[in-house]
């Protein structure tokens, strides 16, 4: 994870560890929260909390599995190519 992406998302406002995890689930497209404490090296107990705050600011969506919960980007939170 670069650390210029983190600062540009937190001069948008994002926390340090929202940004961590919305990078991480950018880069892996879908992910379980263990997925995502695994890739972003941040504790599982705390990727649930910034998965809920990023929901809430509608930057990622969750996916309701039979067998498991993830989460990724939402559509609209992507910025489009140039």
């Amino acid at each position: 994870m670069r650390e210029e992406n983190i600062r540009v998302l937190t001069n948008l406002g994002l926390t340090t560890g929202q940004a961590k995890v919305y990078l991480t689930l950018a880069t892996l497209e879908k992910a379980t929260a263990k997925e995502a404490s695994d890739h972003s090296n941040i504790a599982r107990q705390e990727v649930y909390r910034l998965l809920a705050e990023l929901e809430d600011k509608s930057l990622i969506e969750r996916i309701l599995a039979s067998h498991q919960p993830s989460s990724k980007p939402s559509q609209s939170s992507k910025a489009s190519p140039s």
